[in-house]
């Protein structure tokens, strides 16, 4: 059995940090499990925040979040929901964030779905499954953004002043290298994702960054369509929790960089 999740090396061991709680946990078993469960499977920076907000506002795709993500988003959800193993993270999951029509969804990335894979867990564990894949057709931007994510510690900007209390973000100058290292850290992922999805004849819903800001109507039908899922959804962009960070910096920095490296153009 695999008792912990250690995608980040800074991990030791998720699970032995909380214990088991059996009044909680008869509350969560006493609970329905999904019927239907799907991934959000994204690279960073494309979009993914934004389009699972308003997958979980439409109330009839669960509450899709990175529930896999052992740098603190399964660390919040295991303190209220202590669990000793991913086998049991999942089981709760699965009760705790599907919404009444039974589904499940989650987002995750890469490196946090690798020691699933590796340990052939998937089909135990959320079967039946499907997958959405969400990339970003502009790399060169996307790795600026990841580059200025990471420099500024600013990954989102929130509507409606939801987070009142940022930190004031860091200064971020420009940095060929490290906004090309992002770029290489972006198609390693991408490549990793095609492979998975080709050795286990999968058939993902194809989505871009783009795709969403264009017409968010049509993907969201595409979504539902992909999953076999009636319901009557009415979100726009405008509904989601965030907003877009690219500004005009991002595009100048990024016409710098195809002006340096003309084979860049096509990513």
């Amino acid at each position: 059995m695999m008792k912990g999740i250690d995608s980040d090396a800074s991990m030791i061991n998720v699970f032995s940090r909380y214990k088991e709680d059996p009044r909680r946990h008869q509350e969560i078993m006493a609970k329905p499990k999904s019927r239907k469960n799907y991934a959000v499977c994204f690279t960073a920076r494309s979009g993914s925040t934004m389009l699972c907000s308003l997958l979980t506002q439409s109330r009839a795709l669960g509450v899709p979040a990175e529930f896999l993500n052992p740098r603190g988003p399964m660390q919040k959800f295991l303190a209220e929901n202590p669990a000793s193993s991913l086998e049991q993270l999942f089981d709760y999951l699965r009760r705790e964030k599907t919404t009444p029509n039974g589904v499940f969804g989650f987002k995750v990335v890469y490196q946090d779905f690798k020691p699933v894979i590796d340990q052939q867990l998937v089909e135990r564990l959320l079967s039946p499954m499907q997958y959405l894949y969400l990339t970003r057709k502009d790399l060169v931007l996307q790795a600026i953004s990841l580059y200025r994510a990471i420099s500024s510690n600013q990954w989102h900007r929130f509507r409606n002043n939801v987070q009142k209390k940022l930190v004031e973000p860091r200064k971020v100058v420009f940095d060929e290298k490290k906004i090309l290292c992002q770029l290489d850290i972006l198609q390693k992922d991408q490549l990793q994702w095609e492979q998975f999805f080709r050795e286990n004849s999968i058939s993902a819903l194809r989505l871009t960054y783009e795709s969403l800001l264009d017409d968010i109507q049509d993907v969201l039908a595409r979504i539902f369509n992909f999953l076999d899922v009636q319901a009557d959804c009415s979100v726009d962009l405008g509904s989601s929790s965030t907003e877009k960070l690219g500004d005009d910096t991002s595009l100048e920095w990024a016409s710098r960089i195809r002006k340096k490296y003309p084979a860049m153009t096509t990513l």
